[in-house]
């Protein structure tokens, strides 16, 4: 009995490490399309792809895309902002918001590369 719990304390903590191993492991991908900004809404979707995904980021990232956004807003007068942007990003797997519909992603932004 000793035996046994000692293995599958080997094959919890090995499988636990091989995981975080593997999720340092993922590089980020260079991603095109568009971003639209708005009440309740940070939606990201794939030229390529068509995928829509929620994004996130560090502070760093985050806060002067939000204020490049909020710019434009009042620039425009318009409530929902979309722009064409490239970035930095590791998709994360299905989106976790509540409000995110079936088949969106989260997309953690390493680095935002433009806005037009």
């Amino acid at each position: 009995m000793k035996r046994l719990l000692i293995l599958f304390f080997i094959v919890v903590v090995g499988g636990l490490g091989y995981l975080f191993y593997m999720n340092e492991m993922i590089k980020p991908q260079l991603y095109t399309g568009t971003y639209t900004d708005g009440f309740e809404a940070d939606i990201f979707t794939d030229k390529n792809s068509g995928q829509a995904y929620w994004i996130y980021g560090d502070k760093s990232i985050m806060e002067p895309l939000k204020k490049e956004m909020n710019l434009r807003r009042e620039k425009t007068g318009e409530p929902y902002i979309t722009v064409n942007m490239t970035l930095e990003g590791i998709d994360r797997g299905k989106a976790k918001g509540e409000i995110a519909e079936e088949g969106d992603k989260d997309l953690e932004v390493i680095r935002i590369i433009n806005i037009k």
